[in-house]
């Protein structure tokens, strides 16, 4: 559960928009990811139009809740930065990270970026990603056994942007 502040007049669509991640790895609203968080607002009791005050929204599977929207560069960087930190302290996300780190911020960690963020960044990380749907998908879905490490490690860049993240083997 993850209690926040409704703001006056609010729509569920609305709140749901704001606290979970609906938007896909390529930037555009996920109708399905909407859909499924809908559900799980108005399950959990919600008044359509509530009144300001505390709520308490419910997790709902494959839709983490919104960490972080970048909606400039500066604000990917400040993202990358971040997500990297929790990828670090995961084994699972950091195999999954050097296949499609977007697909890791927005069905992982609840880190997005508009359209043109994710577009900027994909070409950026051409050739340095596959992003390979298929790839991911068998990865994140194949037994991991606790405690095991990956041989695959990040190594961040002198600088701090998106672009200057190393990979060391």
């Amino acid at each position: 559960m993850r209690t926040v502040r409704r703001r006056p007049n609010e729509t569920p669509q609305s709140l749901v928009r704001r606290c979970y991640t609906i938007i896909g790895p390529d930037g555009s609203e996920d109708p399905e990811r909407l859909e499924r968080a809908l559900r799980a607002v108005r399950g959990a009791g919600l008044r359509p139009e509530g009144d300001p005050g505390e709520v308490s929204l419910p997790p709902v599977e494959e839709v983490p809740f919104l960490r972080r929207q970048a909606t400039d560069m500066r604000d990917a960087e400040l993202a990358v930065r971040e997500g990297l930190r929790l990828v670090l302290n995961d084994e699972r996300l950091m195999r999954l990270s050097f296949i499609d780190p977007l697909r890791v911020g927005s069905e992982e960690l609840g880190i997005v970026g508009t359209r043109a963020i994710a577009a900027a960044l994909r070409r950026r990380w051409a050739g340095l990603f596959s992003f390979d749907q298929e790839r991911y998908a068998a990865v994140r879905d194949e037994p991991w056994e606790e405690g095991k490490r990956s041989p695959l490690r990040w190594i961040p860049g002198r600088h701090q942007g998106p672009e200057s993240a190393g990979v060391a083997r």
